[in-house]
């Protein structure tokens, strides 16, 4: 509205770039929408709020980013190798009480030896070796700029097959606007 109370159609200069990413600001005419979160950089308008909290844009993204998946990928697979080896060591351990029992031999000298094959055959150090490998992942990732906040990340990550993305990084050597045809 100007001072005489007219309408005046000045498309809003809006900053989005908490969701997009965008560097520049976009301009939003009437009847089109502008996201919460977002900053008016210049113009005014008058608007209508249609969603709030969990409800907008930035709510629905904001709680997939608290959301937590409870098991990843390589978690699965870990906990499926030790089902297998738990499934192994209960075959191993009837087969030799069974081959102890037809040999004669007393039950306290069985239970020894399973005893001593179980606690052999527990991976105690399998967490180690992957919260370490991990690490090192994130190291080699942190070397060449990429920021890590889950070391769970990076497993996941390692099963993409394609990565889609609207940002391109530009060569130092090719100035911005100078493209090869």
């Amino acid at each position: 509205m100007n001072q005489h109370g007219h309408s005046i159609d000045v498309p809003l200069s809006i900053d989005e770039s908490a969701l997009t990413g965008e560097s520049l600001p976009v301009d939003k005419g009437k009847g089109e929408t502008a996201y919460s979160s977002s900053v008016v950089k210049q113009g005014q308008m008058m608007g209508i709020v249609t969603q709030t909290g969990f409800h907008t844009f930035i709510g629905r993204a904001a709680h997939l980013m608290t959301a937590t998946q409870p098991v990843g990928h390589f978690q699965k697979v870990v906990n499926r190798i030790g089902v297998i080896l738990v499934a192994l060591v209960l075959t191993a351990v009837a087969i030799v009480l069974i081959a102890k029992s037809a040999a004669g031999y007393h039950f306290r000298d069985q239970l020894e030896l399973v005893l001593a094959m179980t606690i052999a055959s527990i991976p105690v150090g399998l967490p180690t070796v992957m919260s370490v490998t991990l690490a090192v992942g994130a190291n080699q990732l942190a070397r060449r700029n990429v920021i890590v906040k889950r070391l769970m990340a990076i497993e996941e990550l390692a099963g993409v097959e394609i990565l889609c993305s609207d940002k391109v990084r530009r060569s130092p050597s090719i100035p911005r606007g100078h493209r090869s045809h």
